[in-house]
């Protein structure tokens, strides 16, 4: 293999496609004489990948290992969160996009790598009926779907590329998941999401006020829905506890159907019931910017997350995590300890969790203080770990 095509699933940067690049530049420094090549879809302008252009140079991808093509828009719109989809416009939008990709005149000696699900549905179609020469990596950033078309067809896809296609999870959880789906009839691998670069906040924890941070893509399952509810129930017990603001990160970027549809407006709505002030939309920073406006990252998904990569983020910043800890997430809260675990919907336990925490903050607790270190070494060792899983994936 001397050249691999890393295909992505939206024109938008991510958490997901944040992690991509970063797992490229770590295959680029195993293998110096592998030429990577980015295929970044468009909807309707290619402009709408300007912002993509700009964080790959950031990361040293200059525009000549970059590739357009575009994406229809029937098939970008179906997202984990929607509930029904127009099947005649699906089917139009995988013919649509499978055409796209064909007029690329791929050739048959690359690695395809799909940095996605419906990217890579359209990458294993081309395989089907054009080049059953090539081989995919399929990476998943979610979990298999349970129903619907994309059940369907990713299974029979699977039965008939078995011997061509790796699926790769991002999380152990999502791998199992993966197992059951195909019932152990699939080659299925992990790697995990690696952060790139240090975040280094020089933070100083004696304050007189604190600040609570949310972080995510914008979306029902996020649970944002549920922070706004739990501080605005406790809004006076938190300012007890000199937290000022709860500043809420992120965005509806990928602007798919589902549930997260104006979910913004939903969110400001819900603290307009409250009428609560304790609440700021930060929009979406640089993760370095982030961590030093905040003291304590609180990862609110009420669903089972792929992986976490925002905790890791926090954790490389030395910022504490509370997290409600479910699926890939777990693996990164319990597993490998590196935060404080709440149930979610749990209000009243989640209160008692963030006032032993900031009192721990506050005294300079030394339980408090190696765990946070335990967690930047974890954070800061996880490149070597990500190296090894994408070795193993290669073989």
């Amino acid at each position: 293999m001397r050249e691999l095509a890393i295909f992505m699933n939206t024109p938008k940067v991510g958490g997901a496609e944040r992690s991509m690049v970063h797992q490229a530049k770590l295959l680029n420094k195993e293998n110096p004489n592998l030429k990577i090549k980015f295929y970044i879809p468009f909807i309707e302008h290619k402009r709408e990948a300007n912002d993509f252009f700009k964080f790959l140079a950031t990361q040293g991808f200059e525009k000549d290992c970059v590739t357009l093509f575009q994406f229809h828009s029937g098939l970008y719109g179906v997202s984990r969160s929607g509930k029904f989809f127009n099947l005649i416009n699906i089917l139009i939008g995988l013919f649509y996009s499978l055409y796209s990709i064909r007029r690329l005149k791929l050739s048959d000696d690359i690695l395809l790598w799909g940095n996605g699900n419906k990217i890579s549905v359209l990458l294993s179609l081309y395989i089907l009926f054009h080049s059953q020469d090539l081989r995919l990596i399929w990476h998943w950033r979610d979990y298999p779907p349970r129903n619907g078309i994309f059940h369907y067809l990713i299974r029979f896809l699977n039965q008939r590329l078995r011997k061509t296609i790796t699926h790769v999870g991002n999380s152990f959880d999502v791998t199992q998941s993966l197992s059951d789906f195909f019932d152990g009839n699939a080659r299925v691998k992990t790697v995990y999401n690696p952060v790139g670069e240090n975040i280094d906040c020089n933070k100083q924890r004696t304050k007189s006020s604190f600040s609570i941070g949310i972080v995510a893509m914008f979306s029902e399952w996020k649970g944002v829905h549920d922070a706004i509810t739990l501080f605005s129930l406790y809004e006076e017990e938190f300012r007890a506890m000199n937290i000022d603001k709860i500043k809420i990160y992120g965005g509806e970027i990928y602007k798919t159907d589902g549930g997260h549809n104006n979910i913004t407006d939903q969110y400001k709505e819900l603290i307009n019931k409250y009428d609560s002030t304790f609440f700021s939309f930060e929009g979406l920073k640089d993760p370095t910017k982030i961590y030093s406006e905040i003291d304590c990252l609180f990862h609110t998904s009420n669903r089972a997350e792929p992986f976490g990569r925002v905790l890791v983020e926090a954790c490389m910043a030395k910022v504490p995590v509370v997290s409600t800890g479910l699926g890939g997430a777990g693996e990164l809260v319990t597993k490998n300890n590196l935060g404080w675990a709440v149930k979610p919907y749990d209000y009243y336990g989640q209160l008692n969790l963030f006032s032993t925490l900031f009192k721990m903050i506050q005294c300079h607790d030394q339980e408090f203080q190696k765990k946070i270190e335990d967690s930047y070494s974890f954070a800061i060792n996880l490149n070597n770990k990500v190296t090894a899983q994408l070795k193993e994936v290669l073989l």
